[in-house]
């Protein structure tokens, strides 16, 4: 398969006495090679993480990733 390019933006903000989870989901559809997830923190900041697996759930923390 060739590379699949998507944008997510996690925010917190919601309505009064309300917030949003701050998770951001991936569709990959029928991909099921490991992926690489480039990351741009705020503040501007941009991390690579590589070799991440499909079908589950990753917590990338920013500082881990390759710059």
């Amino acid at each position: 398969m060739s590379a699949l390019k998507l944008r997510r933006r996690a925010h917190t903000d919601g309505s009064y006495l309300s917030a949003s989870d701050i998770r951001v989901h991936f569709g990959l559809g029928a991909w099921t090679q490991a992926v690489t997830v480039l990351v741009e923190w705020p503040g501007g900041p941009k991390e690579e993480f590589g070799m991440l697996q499909v079908d589950r759930t990753v917590l990338l923390r920013q500082g881990s990733g390759k710059l």
